[in-house]
């Protein structure tokens, strides 16, 4: 009923004079507030009908013009950076170049030193060697030498200092000598670089059969998925994010959309009215009928 009724109000060329303002860049809500246009859904899916944006658009239309809205504070910087710290510390295989077998920048500098040195035609030398629950950044595996570089964290916050403590002690017990160079000798100071390796190599003049640089493969467990393609760890992520934890049921929601539009049973919710419309496309991939608090 509220669609017809918009479709009486306004004339074509008023329709057209909205549909070209959307384009400019007015959003749906602007088009709303200025044409006191209660029904979303009649702007949405009738009036702007194959001109909609889509969501990446809508986002990068919303950052030129507030831009101020997607700032975050000093406070919130910090909170992310704690956060994200922490995850780091938990999970140090699941950084960006352990997670894709791809070397840090400082990492990229000594692979190069080895070569241009002529390392890698002495000894086999391993990127990311896995020494549970550590890994090592590069160890000859002939001389059970590990050589970690360490960046400034490495020195200036206490629990990387545990951590580093912890790996040494388990690589000397298990036989290995550690040699720990800071990033900046990595990357600017190759001569004091070199004679730290010589020094703990000696000069013994070995050159093995089988050298060169690699990287180990990382061996993972294969997490089951069910029909729908989640894990148990995404379900409940999922169940967690849910701004309603209580959903009505798709029976329920069908009764309501008989006698209202979905903008208003989303306010019953209090959700959008695309919200309702992804439950529903829940429901209906799931076969579930009622809510089911593990998906």
């Amino acid at each position: 009923m509220a669609a017809k009724k918009y479709d009486l109000i306004f004339s074509e060329e008023e329709k057209e004079k909205i549909r070209q303002e959307y384009l400019s860049g007015l959003s749906i809500r602007d088009i709303q507030k200025r044409y006191d246009i209660k029904c979303r859904d009649w702007v949405q899916y009738k009036l702007l009908k194959g001109i909609v944006r889509n969501t990446s658009e809508a986002s990068v239309l919303s950052h030129k013009r507030h831009p101020e809205s997607f700032l975050h504070t000093d406070k919130t910087k910090a909170i992310i950076r704690e956060k994200r710290l922490a995850f780091m510390k938990a999970h140090p295989e699941q950084t960006a170049w352990r997670k894709n077998n791809e070397p840090s920048y400082p990492e990229k500098c000594f692979i190069k030193f080895l070569e241009e040195n002529g390392y890698d035609k002495k000894f086999l030398i391993e990127r990311e060697k896995s020494v549970f629950p550590f890994y090592i950044d590069f160890a000859f595996t002939q001389i059970k030498l590990a050589v970690e570089i360490d960046g400034s964290q490495h020195v200036r916050e206490e629990e990387r200092i545990r951590k580093d403590e912890e790996k040494n002690k388990l690589l000397h017990d298990n036989g290995w000598k550690v040699l720990r160079v800071s990033e900046n000798t990595v990357r600017k100071d190759w001569v004091t670089l070199k004679e730290k390796l010589d020094k703990i190599i000696g000069s013994n003049g070995l050159v093995f059969e089988t050298v060169g640089i690699f990287c180990s493969k990382k061996e993972y467990k294969k997490v089951e998925r069910d029909e729908n393609g989640l894990s148990e760890r995404m379900k409940e992520s999922n169940f967690k994010q849910r701004k309603v934890k209580n959903r009505p049921s798709l029976e329920e929601i069908e009764k309501l959309l008989e006698t209202m539009p979905m903008t208003q049973v989303g306010k019953k919710f209090g959700v959008t009215d695309n919200a309702v419309r992804k439950w529903i496309k829940q429901y209906k991939k799931t076969g579930f009928h009622v809510p089911d608090t593990n998906t």
